[in-house]
């Protein structure tokens, strides 16, 4: 429009535009000005439009009459004020120095601020920073405090080496987390989601790559891969095509994989395996935990079944397979496969299901 900062600001005192539509909000570059787009370039079309025909006071008093001077729009409706929870769809306009500003643009907090949710291109918060309302843009960065009460919606990378919380789900093409972040809904990533920090997401995790290196909760995970060799805890079940874990994970539901390799520790509990090839085995090297207590720990399961098993220091109730290999370590309450091969002593009790099977 062309419009200067002096004019909005002189309209304003006329009373041209309601002093509610001036959204002050803190920046890294300081307080700045934001203005619903929907609301203002509408104004500015009505002003621009009449002023040919009207004084601007004239004007004004018309508004006034029509009581659209108190934060009431043409449309007849009260308008929601700005940094609630509610986020602002489409664009946002900004005041920088003489001009409106209406194209999307960036979110940057340094120091101790609140925003309004809506659509950026990239957000990045290095101070104590909340958006208050659903987020979507380009890419997130946070070496800071933030929280995000709604969705975040990231059509690229969110990186997190700070603490950061979002209130509703998360979907983004990667996720990185070095630092503490919680999604207290879905967290849904179309490649890779790593965590070398503490990553806990309340509701399923969805991604094509999971790798954990640090810590990781989830109600359930769906992947293409999941390796972790740090710590990782689900309360329900593991859907992957290839699985390989060798820290420590607490898997309460079913851990269903193509592939299936486990490193055996006492921090491997998981309440059913299953899968075409599961082999648990004995690490190459042995823990300090491991060595105070003179022998390998072993992995404790509930189920497993699988067509070739192969089991080292595992204990498990049940395993069922085609070809299954019971080997050192290992205690097993009942067996059934079609062909065995097991130490003395490891299984309780065998039961052969194969062509010579009474």
């Amino acid at each position: 429009f062309g419009i200067s900062y002096g004019a909005l600001y002189r309209w304003k005192r006329m009373g041209l535009i309601p002093e509610a539509w001036f959204l002050r909000r803190s920046t890294s570059t300081g307080q700045e000005t934001f203005f619903r787009r929907d609301q203002i370039c509408q104004r500015i079309r009505l002003i621009l439009d009449n002023k040919e025909h009207q004084t601007l006071d004239e004007l004004a008093a018309s508004l006034a009459e029509k009581g659209q001077t108190q934060g009431i729009s043409p449309g007849g409706g009260p308008q929601r004020r700005g940094g609630g929870g509610d986020a602002p769809r489409g664009h946002t306009a900004i005041i920088k120095g003489d001009h409106i500003m209406n194209d999307i643009m960036d979110m940057k907090i340094s120091g101790s601020s609140a925003m309004p949710g809506g659509e950026y291109r990239t957000v990045s918060i290095s101070g104590s920073g909340k958006v208050q309302g659903s987020l979507r843009c380009e890419s997130l960065r946070c070496s800071g405090s933030a929280r995000v009460q709604g969705d975040v919606d990231c059509a690229g990378e969110i990186r997190c080496s700070g603490s950061s919380r979002v209130t509703g789900d998360i979907a983004c093409q990667e996720l990185g987390c070095s630092g503490s972040t919680r999604c207290e809904g879905n967290l849904r990533a179309n490649g890779r989601v790593h965590s070398s920090g503490a990553l806990k997401v309340d509701g399923s995790l969805e991604g094509g790559e999971v790798d954990v290196s640090g810590g990781l909760e989830a109600g359930e995970i769906h992947c293409g891969r999941l390796h972790c060799s740090g710590g990782a805890r689900v309360s329900g079940g593991v859907e992957a095509e290839s699985v390989h874990l060798t820290g420590s994970a607490v898997i309460q539901g079913l851990l269903n994989a193509e592939t299936v390799e486990i490193s055996a520790s006492r921090g491997i509990r998981i309440g059913s395996i299953g899968g075409s090839s599961i082999r648990i085995y004995k690490p190459t090297q042995v823990s300090l935990l491991g060595l105070f207590h003179g022998s390998v720990s072993c992995a404790q399961v509930g189920d497993i079944e699988g067509d070739d098993v192969d089991l080292e220091y595992t204990q498990a109730d049940v395993v069922r397979g085609r070809r299954v290999r019971i080997g050192e370590g290992c205690s097993i309450g009942r067996e059934y496969s079609e062909s065995l091969d097991a130490w003395d002593g490891t299984v309780g009790e065998s039961v052969c299901t194969g062509e010579g099977a009474q």
